[in-house]
């Protein structure tokens, strides 16, 4: 297993990084928001979000339809081509003879328990749990969504592609006063709900689908596998005018729709509202306070029982808050609340806000404040996404100071209250 790697091997993986980032960072995808420094899920979620909303945000009517892409095995067909790429990032051959040398003649012992399996080869694939596999299977994967999506120059609609190691999102916009067209297919009736209109996207206009069939042509050179099964699709429409059935395809194979998807953990909704993502994470936090209640009765302290709480409970509460944090309802907050008064009851007999304070528990909704301005000020100081942000030429003087980022314009309540916005609106205050 990894664990059992020794431990020099593991301090080399840490010295080839060193030696191999510097070389190689200018030639990364800058949608790659995994394995790598300063980069985190938060970003991912934040930049894809930020585009969902600020483009169905826009006076003219306009929709989002979205991809969550998945590899099949995907560190399992490593090989090693992966050195040509390193190749073409100008990588020394010193350094690629090292990686050579990690690539051959490997092996494999499965252990478990008292039992010992024989010595097996191990000709291709990336070891899951170490730097160096992981990195390498960035390298490999780097080439596709590597360019950048090609926008429609008459309707305006743009695209978006994020990845997550070996996870990618793409999403596109679509002008619905000028991306649709009349629906020559005959429908059994009664008519979906996104089918009333008989309406559908242009060939010519539909962004994502050009986008899909170019992933599935680079993950075929690259010798990797879409999973279609686990391959889905999502549509953000919010007018009531135009509506079209998001029919898009992997060569013959129609991906099929999802109301809501779970994204890197995170339970997103093709409404932007986030009651899934707080019943799948009071649900987590829930299943800790059993464990309290019967550690209580064991005799341990409440001091332990705090800091079992604080790492086995609250941390699911406040998972991804920079999120979803300014988005949520006062009766979803209030929901959140309820999960720590039960903890907190579990824990001790005292009133829940005089407990809290012995305990040195914060109130949840401060903690999700300063949790999200903590990412907001880390990521405009050393993140690889500091694009997320914009900052001032000219930044105006007020009576509480300087703003000096740029808060993005918006239309509707839904998008001020979108994790961009917010996250701008605490650096100002900071």
């Amino acid at each position: 297993s990894i664990s059992k790697t020794s431990f020099m091997s593991k301090a080399l993986e840490n010295i080839l990084g060193d030696w191999l980032l510097p070389i190689v960072d200018k030639y990364l995808d800058p949608g790659q928001c995994g394995g790598l420094k300063n980069t985190s899920v938060n970003h991912y979620l934040v930049k894809l979000l930020n585009f969902i909303h600020t483009a169905v945000d826009q006076p003219i009517p306009t929709a989002v339809v979205l991809a969550a892409l998945d590899l099949s095995k995907a560190y399992n067909r490593g090989d090693s081509m992966v050195i040509e790429d390193l190749y073409d990032m100008h990588v020394p051959g010193w350094l690629l003879a090292i990686i050579c040398s990690y690539l051959s003649e490997r092996t494999m012992i499965l252990k478990y328990q008292q039992a010992t399996s024989t010595e097996r080869s191990l000709p291709g694939g990336y070891g899951a749990g170490t730097w160096l596999g992981g990195f390498l299977f960035i390298i490999k994967f780097n080439g596709v969504c590597l360019r950048p999506p090609i926008p429609r120059p008459i309707s305006g609609n743009k695209a978006i592609q994020l990845k997550f190691v070996d996870d990618a999102t793409k999403a596109a916009s679509i002008n619905l006063r000028k991306s649709l067209e009349p629906d020559q297919k005959e429908r059994p009736f009664p008519l979906k709900f996104c089918e009333r209109k008989q309406t559908k996207i242009k060939n010519d206009e539909n962004l994502l689908q050009d986008e899909l069939n170019q992933f599935e042509q680079q993950t075929t050179q690259k010798k990797l596998i879409i999973n279609r099964k686990k391959t889905f699709v999502m549509s953000f429409n919010f007018s009531r005018k135009f509506a079209f059935p998001p029919e898009f395809y992997i060569k013959e194979d129609l991906l099929e729709e999802k109301p809501v998807l779970k994204i890197l953990g995170v339970m997103i909704q093709n409404d932007l509202k986030w009651e899934s993502q707080i019943d799948y994470i009071t649900k987590k936090a829930s299943k800790t306070i059993w464990r309290l209640r019967r550690m209580k009765q064991l005799g341990v302290d409440e001091t332990t029982l705090s800091d079992f709480w604080k790492s086995e409970g609250r941390v699911h509460l406040e998972a991804n808050c920079p999120v979803w944090a300014e988005a949520i309802t006062k009766r979803q907050s209030h929901v959140l609340t309820r999960v720590q008064r039960k903890a907190v009851a579990a824990i001790t007999p005292k009133e829940y806000h005089k407990a809290c304070q012995d305990l040195k528990l914060e109130m949840l909704p401060e903690r999700r404040s300063m949790i999200s301005k903590k990412f907001a000020e880390k990521t405009v100081k050393k993140s690889r996404h500091q694009d997320i942000f914009e900052l001032l030429p000219n930044p105006p003087t007020t009576r509480r100071g300087k703003k000096r980022w740029k808060v993005p314009v918006s239309h509707t309540r839904r998008h001020q209250k979108s994790p961009v916005p917010y996250l701008t609106s605490l650096l100002n205050n900071s």
